[in-house]
């Protein structure tokens, strides 16, 4: 994501382009993000600036461990939930 939005922000946002854009992210991506790439979270809040005035930017809300839950058998998601309290400690 970096390579493809560094320098274009405000290039392809903030002018008068019909281009519009709508980013759905995990708080398991947005966690990893702000461990390990600070940087794109930076890049994330200047396109949604770049973007603001002409509407051009939109995040959507989404669970934060909806992209893991497919991963685990259990249809009661306890082995899940049991292995996720246990990352943030």
């Amino acid at each position: 994501m970096l390579p493809a939005g560094d320098g274009d922000v405000h290039r392809t946002c903030g002018g008068p382009s019909l281009f519009k854009v709508t980013l759905s992210m995990s708080g398991i991506f947005l966690k990893q993000a702000e461990l390990y790439r600070p940087e794109l979270i930076t890049l994330l809040r200047e396109l949604y600036a770049a973007g603001e005035k002409n509407h051009q930017v939109e995040y959507l809300d989404e669970t934060y461990y909806h992209s893991l839950t497919s991963l685990f058998e259990d249809p009661d998601k306890t082995e899940f939930r049991n292995r996720c309290h246990c990352i943030g400690r």
